[in-house]
C-alpha cells in the first residue's frame, strides 16, 4: 500500500529507498541530487577487484584482515604518510565518534551549519555541544578566531570543523586551519577535521600534517570520491601515538574485505581522480551560473556541490523538494535539518554531470515558474 507523500525529507541525503516508498515510486527512476557522489561512477579497476573478491571462495570464508594493511599501505603511498598514522573505520562518520570516544572528549566546539553527524557523535561520545554560528554573508567561512575564543571561554578540549564545509562548500585554506590547531592546542584542545570532500580541494589538506602533530585528526572518506557509498569505508589520520589510541577504540574487522580489496584497486587509479577533478571544476562552474540564472543564489564552493539559498517568493525547501520529486523524479537536499540554516530557507544539491544538471535546471524552472497547487 503506498504511504502518502509528506513535505518532510529524510535527514540524510541518498536516501532514496525512503523517498521511493513515500512516494510509491521505484528508486531506480530518481535521479539522486541529495547525496555528493562522484558522477563519473566507480573506477573500472575498483569493480574489477570487487567481483574477484566477491567470486572468492576461499576468501570469503576467512575473516577480514583487523589491520587492513593492504589498504592502509596503499593509503600511506598515496599520501605520503606513515601507514601507523592511519586508522581504517566503517566509513567517516563512525570514525569522528570514534575520535571523540578515544580521545575522552568532555566538551566539543563545532562551527555551524554543520553535518547532522557532527551533533550525533559528540552526544554518542558523552561530550558537551557547544557551538560557533557561521556568517550567511561570508559564505559560512570559518573563522578561526570565533572557534578558538569559544574553545578558551567554553574549556572545551576539542573543537570538529569540516574542510570544505558541509553544507556549503566553502574552503579554508591549509594554513588557516593550522593556526587554528595550533591556537586551539595552546588552550588544551585537539582538533578534529572532516575532510570528506578535500579530494576536491587536495592543497587545503591537512591530512599530512595531522601525521606529524599532535593536537590534530583529520578523517576521510573514500566511498564518496568513488561513489561507492555502500561500502561503507573512511579512514583517520594523527600522529602514531594517538592513531594507536584510535585503533584500539576501534571495533573488531571495521571494514570488510570486499571493501579493502576494492578501495585498494581504486587508489591505484590516479588519471580517475585527476579527471574528477577537472570535471567537477567545470560542471560546478555552469551549475552554479545556470541556477543564478533562475534567481537563486548558490554559494561559492569548492567541492562536488552547492547550498542553495532560496528567494523569499520561491517556494520553502520541502515544498520545492517536493515538487521536484512530483514533477522530474529529481531529489534534492531539504537542508532544514542543518543546525545554524534557517529552516526552509537553502536546498542542497550534488554536481553531476552536464546532461543531468540540466535536467536539474529545467526541472528547477518549471517548479519556479509554476504556482503551487
Amino acid at each position: 500500500m503506498k504511504q502518502s507523500p509528506e513535505l518532510s525529507t529524510p535527514s540524510h541525503g541518498g536516501n532514496l529507498d525512503a523517498i521511493g516508498l513515500r512516494y510509491g515510486v521505484d528508486p531506480d527512476d530518481l535521479l539522486d541530487f541529495s547525496a555528493n557522489l562522484n558522477p563519473l561512477g566507480p573506477p573500472p579497476g575498483l569493480l574489477t577487484a570487487l567481483a574477484a573478491a566477491a567470486s572468492d571462495v576461499r576468501g570469503l570464508a576467512r575473516y577480514p584482515d583487523p589491520d587492513a594493511r593492504g589498504l592502509r599501505t596503499a593509503l600511506a603511498e598515496r599520501l605520503d604518510v606513515e601507514p601507523e598514522a592511519i586508522v581504517i573505520g566503517n566509513g567517516a562518520a563512525a570514525l569522528l565518534s570514534i575520535v571523540l570516544i578515544a580521545l575522552r572528549v568532555r566538551r566539543c566546539v563545532v562551527p555551524v551549519p554543520a553535518f547532522s553527524e557532527d551533533r550525533h557523535a559528540v552526544t554518542a561520545a558523552g561530550a558537551r555541544w557547544t557551538c560557533v554560528s557561521l556568517d550567511a554573508a561570508r559564505g559560512f567561512g570559518l573563522e578561526p578566531s570565533r572557534v578558538v575564543e569559544m574553545v578558551r571561554i567554553s574549556g572545551a578540549d576539542a573543537c570538529m570543523l569540516t574542510n570544505p564545509h558541509n553544507p556549503s562548500g566553502t574552503l579554508a585554506e591549509r594554513d588557516v586551519v593550522l593556526q587554528l590547531a595550533d591556537d586551539a592546542r595552546a588552550r588544551g584542545a585537539v582538533t578534529i577535521v572532516d575532510e570528506a570532500f578535500i579530494d576536491y580541494a587536495p592543497k587545503a589538506s591537512v591530512t599530512r600534517d595531522a601525521s606529524l602533530r599532535a593536537g590534530l585528526v583529520t578523517v576521510r572518506s573514500l566511498t564518496k570520491i568513488f561513489a561507492v557509498p555502500a561500502l561503507r569505508v573512511g579512514y583517520a589520520v594523527a600522529a602514531p601515538d594517538l592513531a594507536r589510541k584510535l585503533h584500539a577504540a576501534m571495533p573488531s574487522w571495521p571494514i570488510t574485505t570486499l571493501a579493502e580489496r576494492a578501495l585498494t584497486a581504486a587508489l591505484a587509479d590516479r588519471s580517475y581522480l585527476r579527471r574528477t577533478l577537472a570535471e567537477n571544476a567545470g560542471t560546478r562552474s555552469a551549475l552554479s551560473a545556470d541556477l543564478i540564472m533562475l534567481g537563486l543564489m548558490p554559494i561559492p564552493s569548492a567541492g562536488n556541490f552547492l547550498l542553495v539559498a532560496l528567494p523569499s517568493d520561491a517556494p520553502r525547501a520541502a515544498e520545492l523538494v517536493h515538487r521536484l520529486i512530483l514533477d522530474a523524479r529529481i531529489v534534492v537536499r531539504d537542508c532544514s535539518s542543518y543546525e545554524g540554516l534557517e529552516a526552509g530557507r537553502h536546498i542542497r544539491t550534488a554536481v553531476r554531470t552536464t546532461a543531468e544538471n540540466a535536467l536539474l535546471v529545467e526541472a528547477l524552472k518549471r517548479v519556479l515558474q509554476t504556482p503551487a497547487q
